[in-house]
């Protein structure tokens, strides 16, 4: 096992390139992720222990996320925290929004979130390489897991 440093953002990605996307409203399956694919089972063994660390981190992240929309954020009459992107929307007769304006709460809860995800954390992974994933068809490249191959060849 060796020990690797990542972004916080990069934690995030990771997340989703080893679980996928789903869509957040309707939790269908936007893109798949690696542990939904076929794999050799000693692979998939390894992935999920570092998605296992992965999962630890990215609820910390959403605590701390979820902190700061309540910091900048309005809540609604059910007790719901939000940021809005834009305030003072103007809507013409149909209803449709025809101006709005930035909202500079969204901007600051935007700027001290980026903040955040450039920190760092560590997580344990066993020393795979690329030649496990051998075999494997993939739509996109998986680049967060493969950057850490290429640390733990290091």
């Amino acid at each position: 096992m060796k020990t690797v440093t990542l972004k916080l953002s990069e934690v995030l990605n990771l997340e989703a390139e080893l679980a996928g996307i789903a869509n957040q409203q309707t939790g269908e399956q936007i893109v798949q992720g690696l542990l939904g694919l076929e794999l050799d089972f000693v692979l998939k063994y390894h992935l999920t222990k570092i998605h296992t660390q992965v999962l630890e981190e990215k609820k910390q992240i959403e605590k701390f996320r979820e902190e700061l929309i309540k910091k900048f954020g309005e809540e609604d009459k059910d007790g719901n925290f939000s940021v809005p992107y834009v305030i003072n929307i103007v809507k013409n007769d149909k209803g449709e929004a025809v101006s709005a304006d930035p909202n500079p709460k969204f901007e600051e809860f935007s700027k001290e979130f980026e903040k955040f995800l450039q920190e760092t954390t560590e997580i344990k992974v066993k020393e795979l390489s690329v030649e496990d994933f051998a075999g494997i068809k993939l739509k996109t490249a998986p680049a967060v897991l493969f950057s850490l191959l290429e640390d733990i060849q290091d």
